[in-house]
């Protein structure tokens, strides 16, 4: 099994572990903080994987580097991506309508920068998304690949290449 393929399940795993904790400590929290501790695991497990690959290597390359680690988050996200419609679809509906208050809440704060007109607008572009059809979730998914994922995957590549590794083949 490719290293990227572990992490990424391990990646996957530990983000449903901790969406159900947080779940259970709030939904509110699931869907604020949540997130939030999910963001340290997909750095954990990209580093890791670029860790391990590196290893059984004796170098890696940016590009190997970098492949790496965003085939981990590709893997990691697509598994959570899978648990979020289901426990929002299946586990608990009411997630759906929770989510667009916290974000109607956000706007609201807000309101000093966008103005009366623009808070009425966002409000209207919230109650009118698809974000948690099947659409906006492979949506969301594909966006999130490129922006966090592959700057993520920059930044992680960038730190742990070998300068020397440059000339080396990679799977890529």
């Amino acid at each position: 099994m490719p290293t990227f393929t572990k992490y990424g399940i391990y990646l996957g795993l530990g983000l449903i572990i901790t969406s159900f904790v947080c779940y259970f400590i709030s939904p509110r929290f699931f869907l604020t903080w949540g997130s939030w501790i999910g963001f340290i695991l997909y750095i954990i497990m990209m580093v890791m994987a670029v860790k391990e690959e590196k290893f059984n290597l004796g170098s890696i390359s940016f590009k190997g580097a970098f492949g790496q680690s965003w085939l981990t988050y590709v893997v990691g996200t697509l598994i959570a991506t899978i648990f979020a419609y289901i426990m929002m679809h299946f586990i608990d509906p009411t997630l759906m309508d929770t989510a667009n208050e916290i974000a109607k809440e956000a706007i609201e704060k807000m309101s000093g920068f966008l103005g009366e007109e623009g808070v009425e607008k966002a409000l209207e572009a919230i109650d009118k998304q698809d974000t948690y059809s099947v659409f906006g979730f492979v949506r969301s998914y594909l966006i999130g690949l490129i922006f966090p994922g592959a700057i993520i995957a920059l930044i992680i590549a960038a730190i742990m290449k070998n300068k020397s590794a440059d000339a080396e083949p990679d799977f890529l």
